[in-house]
């Protein structure tokens, strides 16, 4: 689902944790 995309996204981004999506990381 796009919105649970960009909850994990902005997740990511906030706790600096992108161990599942490295590649989220930019």
């Amino acid at each position: 689902d796009y919105i649970d995309q960009a909850f994990e996204f902005i997740s990511c981004i906030l706790k600096e944790k992108c161990l599942d999506n490295p590649a989220l990381h930019i």
